[in-house]
């Protein structure tokens, strides 16, 4: 079971990293290269019991093939309603989701705990973003565990935590920012600059490019609330360019265009080198 929980925090980094976040610079992490080993940094637990797991893939592999993102979306939304984590369309439930970690040791109940708590102050966040989406399952559960992963990745107990040059970059929180400071995407503190994003994206379609300026052009309008986001964790490198360019990706999937509209297994997509769509 747990090899699926590797796989979806693997599946998370390419399709967040690997669109547009591609440099030579040295010193940034290259995460199309090393997003398994930067999931391995740290021993994350499975977030559901073996019963959820098996229940919620037989449902659901059924419809869907398991290799896709909405695969991945559903299955998450799945387990944390089934878990009892996720107890309305949009309210998690602390309490219940520290009950569960009793099952594993404490630094990484601590860990854990102390991340999904904190994400819980995040939810009003969380929900705005994911309520736009056209989806066949919301998307909250995903990105809300997302936040608890990074978080316990930040603070990852030290017995979990596999030390190295990459990981230590890791530990920092500044693969994103470094990768968007080395492309000139973001200046100063919080300046992005949008026509180099949208450079990026010459060697697609038009009707593409278009999809994706309007969703760097809507994020710029309504990054402050991103930045007050990144402010309130206390992470070594601010994590506004992470939450900046997930909202771009959120952005392009709500308004994809009919053609990349698909259920292709992720693998494929990301090897052909096409944008990420899904339905």
């Amino acid at each position: 079971m747990l090899n699926r929980f590797t796989c979806f925090l693997t599946i998370f980094l390419l399709v967040i990293c690997y669109q547009t976040l591609q440099t030579n610079a040295d010193e940034c992490i290259d995460m199309n290269v090393y997003a398994n080993e930067v999931v391995d940094c740290c021993k994350h637990e499975p977030f559901c019991d073996r019963e959820t797991n098996d229940k919620c893939a037989m449902k659901l592999s059924a419809e869907r093939a398991e290799n896709t993102t909405i695969f991945t979306v559903c299955f998450i939304d799945c387990a944390y309603r089934e878990m009892g984590f996720l107890v309305e369309d949009y309210k998690v439930d602390v309490p219940r989701y520290i009950k569960f970690l009793e099952w594993f040791d404490k630094g990484y109940q601590n860990a854990a705990g102390n991340a999904f708590t904190h994400c819980a102050t995040l939810q009003e966040s969380i929900r705005r973003d994911v309520e736009p989406l056209q989806l066949k399952c919301s998307a909250f559960a995903l990105l809300f565990n997302v936040c608890v992963m990074e978080l316990t990745m930040q603070n990852c107990p030290g017995d979990r935590w596999m030390k190295g040059e990459l990981c230590d970059k890791v530990k920092k929180g500044c693969a994103f920012d470094c990768v968007y400071r080395a492309m000139g995407f973001l200046e100063g503190q919080y300046e992005i600059i949008g026509e180099k994003i949208n450079a990026r994206q010459a060697v697609y379609d038009e009707t593409y490019q278009k999809v994706f300026a309007n969703a760097v052009d809507y994020c710029v309008a309504t990054k402050d609330k991103m930045v007050q986001d990144a402010e309130m964790l206390q992470t070594a490198c601010s994590s506004f360019a992470v939450k900046f360019h997930a909202c771009i990706i959120l952005k392009v999937m709500q308004n994809c265009p009919a053609d990349r509209w698909d259920a292709s297994p992720l693998c494929e997509q990301i090897q052909k080198g096409a944008p990420l769509c899904t339905s």
